[in-house]
């Protein structure tokens, strides 16, 4: 992905937002960000970010700040039908999300890519936690404080990430060489507008997977289990009720 000279708008100075202004001005960009709280944090941030060369918008999204902008980086916490994303839709201007940006970088299949209601963030830290014992360069991303744009800055040859719903909106590419699903039940229902369509949205970490990686899934939750007939890469189940035996699906 070539970004050198590119004039790319970030949305969200929150930790995503950050990690992706600085791998954007790792690649070249020219980068703008646009946060819509204006407070004392978000100045401090900003001026940080003003030292050096990268203009920052805060107080709202004015329509008018898309003017130039070749691509839009989104934080995960901004919804998609704000009016200055539907104008951008509008002037075709390419709208990804901090988690498909960092994920362009990649080396290939180092990703590991965890998601579920209940249980990312413990088992995502369990998981690294478990490969460093046999591998020395791991690392770990995702709602720990840590976005997936910083790790790709500085890559290892194994990366565990935990990924949310939001994240999973706005990918294109994104394709973990193995991802989990842990489990689905109703939540973020203010964002998404029905259990169905956060079931498919959580779904779409199989979307792009290739069929020499892995998916797991857990046998047990009764809205996980049929997401194997989405798998297009090598399966295998788990549960807590009883062995269900090595190669699961497809």
């Amino acid at each position: 992905m070539m970004l050198k000279g590119k004039k790319v708008l970030v949305l969200g100075m929150g930790i995503s937002g950050m990690g992706a202004t600085r791998l954007l001005k790792d690649k070249g960009a020219k980068v703008t960000i646009n946060e819509l709280e204006d407070s004392k944090e978000m100045r401090a941030r900003a001026d940080e970010f003003e030292r050096n060369g990268i203009k920052v918008i805060l107080g709202s999204h004015p329509l008018e700040v898309l003017a130039g902008h070749q691509l839009i980086v989104l934080s995960p916490g901004i919804p998609l039908d704000i009016p200055l994303l539907r104008q951008a839709e509008k002037l075709h201007i390419p709208i990804m999300g901090e988690l498909e940006l960092a994920y362009r970088f990649l080396p290939d299949r180092s990703l590991i890519a965890i998601t579920g209601t209940n249980g990312k963030t413990t088992t995502t830290v369990l998981t690294e936690k478990i490969l460093k014992k046999a591998y020395k360069d791991v690392r770990i991303a995702g709602n720990i404080g840590i976005p997936l744009s910083e790790v790709v800055r500085r890559p290892g040859k194994i990366i565990v990430t935990e990924v949310s719903s939001f994240q999973l909106e706005t990918i294109k590419k994104f394709s973990p060489f193995i991802s989990c699903i842990l489990n689905i039940s109703p939540d973020h229902l203010d964002r998404h507008p029905d259990l169905e369509q956060y079931i498919w949205l959580k779904s779409r970490i199989l979307t792009n997977q290739e069929s020499d990686g892995y998916t797991i899934l857990n046998r047990d939750d009764p809205r996980v289990y049929p997401l194997k007939e989405k798998n297009q890469s090598r399966g295998y189940l788990f549960q807590s009720k009883r062995e269900v035996g090595k190669r699961s699906f497809p």
